[in-house]
């Protein structure tokens, strides 16, 4: 049976006006040091109603950026050509006029 891996604490500030992770912080295995650091990003943030503060534990960051694939820039575009391919996607801007998004132009961090 194979070692468990020891879980990673990554804090992560995503801008969603900007559509873009605006920090990215690696704290290894320190929880102490990583609550820490979260509950003082959500502070900073509080009033902030665009900003999402995350804290995330994982085997490693490239884990996080398939579970969290929408903070990282390009990531989301990529993994959802893949999924849905770019014939659905072209039509995504449409679907979402039709259904009142106030922001037809941005689904998940992509531009249209």
């Amino acid at each position: 049976m194979a070692k468990a891996q020891p879980i990673r604490h990554f804090l992560l500030v995503f801008d969603h006006a900007h559509g873009k992770l605006v920090h990215q912080e690696d704290f290894g295995s320190d929880v102490a040091r990583a609550t820490t650091a979260y509950s003082a990003m959500e502070q900073q943030h509080q009033d902030e109603t665009q900003i999402d503060v995350v804290l995330v534990g994982s085997d490693s960051l490239e884990t996080i950026k398939f579970t969290h694939a929408n903070y990282f820039e390009g990531a989301s575009q990529s993994l959802m050509k893949k999924s849905y391919g770019p014939e659905l996607l072209a039509t995504f801007p449409s679907l979402l006029r039709r259904s009142g998004s106030p922001h037809p132009h941005l689904w998940m961090g992509i531009s249209y």
